[in-house]
């Protein structure tokens, strides 16, 4: 059981198991070349970053906002300020400077890293290290802290509303590790991974720093956001072993031509939102990675319900990993037996509320049960399956409709690249159920939309057949793959009024 600083625990593994000369890190650039570090260096860059940090007035328990993108210089910014014993809290870099503003005074840094873009957003009210700031101090020794001290922090993904904090504890990613990292990933020393989701998404902090340092293992860091090309480019050139992204990108990776680069892998790791079951199979069917379809959120801080080697089926999220717990239960609260559909809750020591605000952040309560805002049904396996956001339900003619069923059966069909489904009001003001379809390239055929809906009945439930297919650009998603259901149906209603969609 961890007892101290999580960069202590960390360099103990890596020093007991020899794997200080290992390399750790491998860093993509645009020129198809790789910076590469040890375990050695990052210890040592870590520790000169917190002496940076403790210069610059970053404390025990103080926090250090960070906005850098995928590389070194996050590791070692982000390492360094654990080392420093102050709170990390990474931030996406590429956000407008607004967006960077609002974040800088929801987490009050003490000191924050990043470029030009965040010093500009600071606007002289914060403390602003560029990377190159943290390099060549004397490490001070690792900051003591307890298991239950704050080690990291990120914001929710949600879209609307006051950004939220969810503190996470330096003993957290020791659990992930054990629940997740070690029983459903199995990475050792040679194993290589790429995460196309990012480090200050819970997602990809955990796949790219925290899961690979755990086992000696090594991470490629992408630092842009990487095309098909370049992620089948980088699973050649590094001979990746597990890759984890969002549904999306592996929609995108099947259509590509040179898909069969996929087949090296030896797992296709996929999480964050609802994976289609053309997604499923494609992977499926290229007869070489295994597919894991997995389940988790920034409360927790890392993924709790994996399929994993062994133990899969086909349209699930997986089974819960202990030590946490699930269950459904309806809307007053009671538990449903397995097979009946209901609201999820998770229970697990690494649950963290969202705080508003820091000073009323609420005491982690490991045995409070956690609403996850997902509609789910358990099997008698023990097998979850994911119906949709509860606040996702559209009610069409008094009828409660799960999107994401007809988003499934449509993304089956021809001529459909991506898809969503919402309810809008029509002139009448009566709902009515609406797909909006990103078409193949080429654009839709005439008379397309009526082919669709066509192909569609019998498959789903006639309720469920959208009245209307309309063709857009794109659709708003946030920076992870997720679909913004708000801003779809702010969309739907727009388009209904003026003709127009929103670029």
């Amino acid at each position: 059981m961890m007892t101290g600083n999580l960069v202590t625990t960390l360099h103990d593994l890596a020093t007991q198991n020899g794997w200080l000369n290992r390399q750790a890190f491998a860093v993509h650039s645009a020129t198809r070349t790789f910076e590469t570090c040890t375990y050695a260096d990052v210890f040592a860059q870590a520790g000169a970053a917190a002496a940076a940090l403790t210069r610059h007035g970053a404390g025990p328990g103080d926090r250090v906002l960070i906005a850098l993108p995928d590389g070194l210089d996050f590791v070692r910014a982000f390492l360094g300020t654990l080392h420093a014993g102050a709170v990390a809290i990474p931030v996406n870099p590429m956000l407008p400077g607004k967006d960077l503003a609002v974040l800088l005074d929801s987490a009050a840094p003490a000191v924050a890293v990043g470029g030009p873009a965040l010093a500009r957003a600071a606007g002289g009210r914060w403390r602003v290290l560029a990377p190159a700031d943290l390099a060549g101090g004397l490490a001070p020794p690792v900051e003591a802290r307890g298991p239950d001290d704050d080690a990291f922090a990120q914001f929710t993904s949600g879209t609307t509303g006051h950004p939220k904090l969810v503190f996470h504890s330096h003993a957290d990613p020791v659990v992930h590790d054990q629940a997740f990292g070690k029983p459903v990933l199995g990475l050792r020393p040679g194993t290589v991974t790429l995460s196309v989701s990012k480090s200050f998404f819970s997602y990809g902090l955990g796949n790219s720093v925290f899961f690979p340092m755990f086992s000696g293992a090594t991470a490629v860091l992408e630092p842009g956001q990487p095309t098909e090309d370049v992620i089948l480019a980088v699973i050649e050139a590094r001979e990746v072993d597990v890759l984890f992204a969002v549904p999306s990108v592996y929609a995108r990776l099947l259509a590509h031509p040179a898909v069969a680069g996929l087949r090296r892998l030896r797992i296709a790791f996929c999480a964050t939102e609802a994976l289609p079951a053309v997604v499923e199979a494609g992977i499926t069917a290229l007869g070489g990675p295994v597919l894991l379809n997995g389940y988790g959120s920034t409360e927790a801080g890392s993924t709790y319900v994996s399929n994993a080697l062994g133990a899969s089926r086909t349209g699930t999220v997986g089974k819960v990993m202990p030590p946490y717990r699930v269950k459904v239960t309806d809307e007053a609260g009671r538990e449903l037996p397995p097979g009946a559909e209901g609201r999820l809750a998770v229970q697990g020591p690494t649950m963290s509320a969202p705080a508003a605000t820091l000073a009323g952040r609420p005491p982690r309560d490991p045995v409070r049960w956690h609403p996850t805002g997902d509609v789910a049904v358990i099997d008698p396996g023990g097998f979850i399956r994911i119906a949709g956001r509860s606040d996702d339900l559209e009610i069409v003619g008094g009828v409660n409709v799960h999107p994401a069923e007809v988003e499934d059966a449509l993304r089956n069909l021809p001529q459909v690249t991506d898809v969503a489904v919402c309810a809008v009001p029509d002139a009448r003001g009566v709902s009515r159920l609406v797909a909006y379809v990103v078409p193949e390239p080429g654009g839709p055929g005439e008379d397309a939309g009526k082919r669709l809906i066509g192909r569609l009945r019998g498959t789903v439930s006639a309720h469920k057949v959208p009245s209307d297919v309309v063709f857009v650009t794109g659709l708003p998603r946030t920076p992870t793959g997720k679909l913004r259901r708000r801003a779809l149906r702010e969309a739907g209603a727009a388009y209904e009024l003026t003709g127009r969609w929103p670029t």
